[in-house]
Formats: structure tokens, sequence, C-alpha cells
């Protein structure tokens, strides 16, 4: 039986390389898009969108099933739903070990429709508040897709969202609504109806 030693520097840089190019967003997503640190900054647009559909999505940056979700949310909702009427925002965290803003700047790419904002949080005060607002405690609110609709304000001077007018996420079971693609966009497509 035949041997092969390999480098520890050449293994080390193999590793690298397919370890990001498995992270890497698709070849026409933009990389660098602008991920912000503040995240009195999200509460702050979430309002200033008053009038408007708003999307809201807690995702770790490295979870496959999370840059699945992001990537359909952007292919099913923000590129066949063209209104003006329609926001939303990606609260990147470190749900899972190694999730930083720099995996949160490159995931970003996954959703590179102007419409969104992406914001990392480090404290993941954002799933933290959720758990509370969405009842799902002990486990953590994350990998989750909400929607809220027009007259919706935060008005919490906190960084706790308000209750979501629509509640979808990647858990079988229970009262849970298994987040689809087609299905979350007819929800938002219906909250729209009421932005006109």
């Amino acid at each position: 039986m035949r041997t092969f030693r390999i480098p520890l520097r050449a293994l080390a840089a193999l590793t690298l390389a397919v370890g990001g190019a498995l992270l890497a967003p698709a070849a026409h997503a933009p990389l660098g898009s602008k991920v912000e640190t503040d995240m009195m900054q999200l509460r702050q647009q979430f309002n200033a969108d008053k009038g408007k559909v708003r999307i809201l999505l807690v995702l770790s940056p490295s979870c496959p099933s999370c840059r699945t979700g992001a990537r359909t949310v952007e292919t099913e909702v923000f590129a066949k739903v063209r209104s003006t009427k329609l926001a939303g925002y990606i609260a990147w965290g470190p749900y899972l070990t190694g999730d930083n803003v720099t995996l949160a700047q490159v995931s970003s790419g996954l959703v590179p429709d102007p419409r969104v904002h992406h914001y990392f949080d480090a404290r993941r005060s954002i799933g933290v508040s959720l758990t509370n607002v969405l009842g799902t405690a002990p486990l953590l609110a994350w990998d989750i897709y909400l929607a809220y609709g027009p007259d919706v304000v935060w008005t919490r001077k906190d960084l706790t969202p308000p209750k979501p007018t629509v509640y979808m996420n990647l858990k079988r079971g229970g009262t849970n609504v298994y987040f689809t693609g087609p299905a979350f966009r007819q929800r938002i497509e219906e909250l729209l109806q009421q932005a006109k």
C-alpha cells in the first residue's frame, strides 16, 4: 500500500481554499455589501420604513440552511416582488462557532438587493429578544423568517423587535409555519396589498 505525505502548509492551504469555496456566495452576487454593527440602526431603519412591508431574517453567516434561506428570500421574494413598498433587514449573528462580521459580509452577497440592509449582531440581541417575543424558549430564535405589515412600529427603545405579522422557520412540527420561498412570497404579496 502506497502512502502520500502532504506538507502541513499545503494541507492548510487546500482546506482554506475548499472551505472558502463552500462559504463563498454565488458567483454573480457581489462581495463586500455594507454590514452595519450598530444594532440600534436596525431599529431606526425599521421605523423609517414604516408604510412598507418589512422582512427581518435572523441568520448565522456559516449555517448552510441559513445561507440557503437567505438566497431563497433573494430569488423568491426580492427578485420577483419589485415593489418599492418592500424593505428587508438581515441580522447576521454568531449562532455557530466561527461566525463573525467577515463571514456576515461575505454572506451578505447572497442577498444583494438594494432594499435589504445587513447587520452583524455580535451579542445576538435580536435572537435573544425574539426568543421571548415568539415564545421559542428554551431554543434561541435564529434561522427565522419574519415579516411585518406596513403599520407596525418598533416602539420599544431597546433591541426587542415587535411581534411579527408573519413568522416562519425551518423547524417542522408544533405550531411552526415551515419556511418555503413560495409560501413566504405569498404572505409578502398579501401584506403588500395593505401598503398601497
